[in-house]
């Protein structure tokens, strides 16, 4: 039970010690335990949503591996969104033949799934040029992306990406590979938010305490700033503490 394993880390049990950070993926009740658990001290980071996955890929890309890597998300789940971008129209009338060829492969509840998050909830966009490409990959900012281009453009097409999750570069690179084994963080930004955020790593439970130490002309020099901000946001005794040390 997933929201009651929450509330066990967030209070604490005879057996569980409590915790003061939770973070990871889970469903909409674990979410919804997750900001519950806010209200009691416990932090946690953004929350996260329903997996996507979006692919640039040009006329080089092979459609066989493209249509199995744009699959391994989509079997996630109903609410998932996955997403090809292509400058070549040709490319993505065969990739959705090929898609349908492997769709025919998957178990039935793995295969709506997968309907789902390449119809209702994603689909293909043709662009005019690769540039175009990554300005909408920028903007959608997917949880997972895949550069599937000509080796001569993909220095270029990485150069241009701010925001995403992670960036897989290569064919030989599917979204499976970094789920499993290669090392990438298992638990992304999702629902736009590769904008703002980062994966969850190691990084997530170290904290930083600030330290500060002024001398005596440090302290002149930013005596007058501290009182003119002091007096002007109306705090007697912020500026009072630097005063008295000028007499």
């Amino acid at each position: 039970n997933g929201p009651a394993g929450i509330a066990a880390l967030g209070f604490g049990t005879e057996s569980i010690p409590r915790v003061r950070k939770i973070v990871g993926p889970g469903s909409p009740a674990v979410t919804i335990a997750q900001v519950e658990m806010q209200r009691h001290g416990v932090s946690t980071m953004m929350l996260l949503g329903p997996t996507e996955s979006l692919v640039i890929a040009d006329d080089s890309a092979d459609v066989m591996r493209l249509a199995a890597d744009l699959l391994i998300e989509a079997e996630h789940g109903t609410d998932t969104s996955v997403v090809l971008v292509t400058p070549s129209s040709t490319l993505a009338e065969s990739v959705d033949a090929e898609l349908h060829r492997q769709l025919a492969d998957l178990p039935e509840v793995r295969a709506t799934a997968a309907r789902a998050a390449l119809g209702p909830n994603g689909g293909c966009v043709v662009v005019d040029n690769i540039d175009d490409a990554c300005t909408l990959a920028n903007a959608y900012a997917p949880e997972h992306l895949q550069i599937a281009v000509r080796e001569t453009d993909v220095e270029h097409c990485v150069d241009q990406i701010d925001h995403a999750g992670e960036m897989l570069i290569g064919q030989h690179t599917p979204f499976s590979a970094a789920n499993f084994v290669i090392g990438c963080p298992a638990s992304l930004p999702t629902s736009g938010f590769a904008h703002v955020s980062s994966g969850i790593t190691a990084q997530a439970f170290l904290k930083r305490t600030a330290v500060a130490r002024a001398d005596e002309h440090a302290l002149e020099r930013m005596a007058p700033s501290i009182i003119a901000l002091a007096d002007h946001e109306g705090f007697p005794a912020h500026a009072a503490a630097i005063r008295r040390r000028q007499h």
